[in-house]
């Protein structure tokens, strides 16, 4: 792990460290992980790899599309970069749930080769529809996912209605 600098982190299978000041994942020289090496186990005769994806370490942000500060019933927007931590090109397809439920709402990347982040055109998924006075969870969910689970969510508190 020649390349891997001191304290990076490096994904479960060992062939990937994430580059925290390009916020991008980088292959190990070397690396394959879980002894063997190479595609050794993977079902991938052809030696093609699969994608997979992962969120960033910046998780997931959701703000309003609006106004400074979460309020009842008005519009979110949700910012997160999905990477893919696979060992072939792909893209992802993104879902996000609130309250542990499918909103129906998603997002397809661009295809991405190993090691590539990107997030959704201009970084937000908008129009989140806006939720009651209180507590909600937030999660995206990544298909094909990656070692990290190809998940990540936020906890927000959305304040009373704002006045007109």
């Amino acid at each position: 792990m020649s390349n891997v600098p001191d304290g990076a982190q490096v994904d479960p299978t060992g062939q990937w460290w994430w580059d925290e000041t390009n916020q991008k994942w980088n292959p190990v020289e070397g690396g394959g992980g879980g002894g063997g090496g190479g595609d050794a186990g993977s079902g991938d005769a052809g030696g093609q790899g699969s994608p997979a994806f992962d969120f960033d370490q910046n998780g997931l942000l959701i703000s309003p599309e609006n106004s400074p500060v979460e309020s009842a019933n008005e519009p979110l927007k949700a910012s997160f970069s999905v990477c893919n931590t696979g060992t072939a090109a792909g893209s992802a397809h993104v879902v996000l749930w609130i309250d542990g439920q499918d909103q129906n709402i998603s997002w397809d990347s661009p295809e991405l080769q190993p090691g590539q982040c990107t997030a959704p055109n201009d970084g937000y998924i908008h129009d989140i529809p806006g939720q009651t006075e209180g507590r909600h969870k937030f999660e995206v969910f990544a298909d094909p996912p990656g070692p990290y689970g190809g998940w990540t969510s936020n906890e927000i508190d959305v304040g009373p209605p704002e006045s007109q």
